[in-house]
């Protein structure tokens, strides 16, 4: 059977997975029980409770990461998050809360108890269906925290001369990769073809006038003849003679946005300030 394939990013180890398990659990049996914390700790029962719970927190915890590992390389948050959430919903959120009510008819089934005839479905159900939500929302926090660490090349204002464009920078429109070779496109849509990689090239030019719109793409401000906003996409219209239309990544989205708005402002500015 062949192993399924995660995202890179492990979330919580063992180790921290289990202290959180330990914590949770603790803090909820507290909370939930009558007598005061100063009797419950005199009582085996207690400490018995409390090594169970924990056990089949920690099953969930590790479940519910194992669940969102997986979602990470199959579908991705930066792909679709309308997609993404129904699969969290169900992977990482419903089947762990089903394995945590399995593990706990069976913990009550060693006391001899239906779990129907306990106070479970009244009082603990929903601080734990509550707790999940919470570990998927530190879940999801992590991932974007951890996205936008990606290094990411460094925009410099000044043009690097080390660097061997095959065309003077004000005449290209943009620079493409494709089948691993990347080519510089003049006004003129003539594709020239391009030693460097886009990625170094995009540390030598201009960051007022170039951005990166996807991983395969720079385009020169310059080349945009009509943006068009539209269902959460954008799409950029080049000049008629290049005849090529790209649509803005999702990944790249929110700093395609600030980065065109923050231009033309500071292009407005400084007009007013000629005036």
């Amino acid at each position: 059977m062949k192993k399924p394939i995660l995202g890179k990013f492990s979330y919580f180890g063992r180790v921290a997975s289990l202290f959180i398990a330990a914590a949770a659990t603790f803090c909820l049996l507290v909370y939930v029980e009558n007598p005061p914390l100063v009797f419950l700790l005199t009582k085996i029962n207690f400490y018995l409770a409390w090594l169970l719970n924990t056990i089949i927190a920690y099953v969930v915890i590790r479940g519910s990461i194992w669940g969102t590992r997986w979602l990470d390389n199959h579908h991705p948050w930066q792909r679709s998050y309308r997609k993404r959430w129904p699969r969290q919903l169900l992977l990482a959120v419903s089947i762990p809360l089903l394995f945590c009510t399995l593990g706990v008819s069976v913990y009550f089934l060693l006391y001899q108890k239906n779990i129907l005839e306990t106070n479970y479905f009244t009082r603990y159900l929903f601080l734990d269906t509550l707790a999940i939500f919470l570990l998927n929302g530190a879940l999801f926090f992590m991932y974007q925290r951890e996205l936008s660490r990606r290094n990411k090349p460094e925009r410099k204002s000044e043009v690097d001369q080390s660097l061997d464009f095959p065309l003077p920078l004000v005449e290209i429109a943009y620079l493409y990769a494709e089948n691993k070779y990347c080519y510089a496109v003049g006004f003129d849509g003539i594709p020239e073809p391009m030693e460097i990689s886009l990625t170094k090239a995009l540390t030598a030019l201009p960051e007022k006038q170039f951005h990166l719109v996807r991983r395969s793409h720079i385009v020169n401000r310059s080349a945009v003849m009509e943006l068009i906003k539209r269902n959460n996409t954008i799409q950029l219209n080049l000049l008629m003679l290049l005849r090529l239309s790209i649509r803005v990544s999702r990944k790249e989205m929110h700093a395609f946005n600030t980065w065109w708005t923050e231009v033309e402002a500071q292009r407005h500015s400084e007009s007013k300030k000629l005036d």
